[in-house]
């Protein structure tokens, strides 16, 4: 203990061979029961993984942690489960998922990749799901051929075991359970809804689907340029004509469009951006021309 009753800062130096490319502090978790909540990771240029589990006094390496089953500069990198922040996935070299569910403490399943993972830096590898880790998406490539590839999207209920084709062209779906606020409105909690490239133009479609697209499917937009989730909403950006229309949903079905006051005119609407909120509010930024 320090003189006025204090605690003494502790300092240690850890060397890890290479330059720091990334590290990660997990969230605590209120229901751990036990498992340490100063859980940081490392990732290196080369691709190497510690893992700290006293906030960076001590580390472990990757292949300590999964007994030589990982080896140096296999992982390519890492995820983390916003609504179960126990949950550490690793993407790897040989194009496995392996998936802890105790703060990288160990890591108790490993399995395939359903298809090669998207590396651009826009899109998306997984969409979870607030009500079950059991349950996510996966996006990735697959018969790719002249430097073109097919986006899909797989989905699991088993937690990463087995995987099911969930929709071709779509790079982005929403488990509306997750998004949305079912206080405000009741929200089907098998709702997916999805974006589905147009084949030939840079415009998607949004489609929902309470069975995973097997037998139920709706058209909710014929043309749009995508869609986003803020707060209790969730918005989608309507093509009309030379225009754009903001629609707003907040149980992914109903949409109504979004409108401004009538002194307020906003002629030749191009684009929007959604700043993110947890009130019952949307912060609408409206690009008006395509310069500014």
């Amino acid at each position: 203990p320090a003189s006025d009753g204090g605690l003494d800062i502790i300092t240690t130096v850890s060397e890890f061979g290479a330059r720091i490319g990334n590290y990660i502090y997990l969230d605590s978790d209120p229901e751990s029961n036990g498992i340490p909540d100063e859980t940081l990771l490392i990732h290196t240029q080369y691709r190497d993984l510690y893992v700290s589990y006293d906030g960076g006094l001590n580390f472990k390496s990757i292949v300590e942690i999964t007994h030589g089953a990982l080896k140096d500069g296999a992982v390519e990198s890492i995820y983390l489960n916003p609504f179960w922040p126990n949950y550490v996935y690793l993407l790897t070299n040989d194009n496995k998922i392996y998936i802890s569910s105790n703060r990288a403490i160990s890591f108790e399943i490993a399995v395939d990749q359903p298809m090669q993972a998207i590396k651009d830096y826009t899109g998306l590898r997984f969409t979870f799901d607030k009500s079950s880790p059991e349950r996510f998406i996966w996006y990735g490539y697959r018969e790719c051929s002249d430097y073109k590839c097919k986006k899909g999207s797989y989905y699991t209920l088993d937690g990463g075991k087995s995987f099911h084709v969930l929709l071709d062209d779509a790079p982005r779906c929403n488990f509306a359970g997750s998004t949305l606020n079912s206080d405000i409105l009741p929200v089907d909690q098998n709702l997916i809804i999805c974006d589905q490239e147009i084949a030939d133009t840079r415009y998607f479609k949004i489609i929902s689907s309470t069975d995973y697209f097997n037998n139920n499917s709706k058209e909710l937009f014929a043309q749009t340029i995508g869609s986003a989730s803020t707060g209790a909403f969730f918005v989608v950006a309507e093509v009309k004509g030379d225009d754009l229309v903001a629609q707003v949903s907040v149980n992914g079905d109903i949409f109504a469009e979004a409108l401004f006051p009538k002194n307020l005119k906003v002629d030749n609407q191009r684009g929007y951006t959604i700043l993110n909120s947890k009130s019952n509010t949307i912060f609408l930024h409206v690009t008006t021309n395509n310069v500014h």
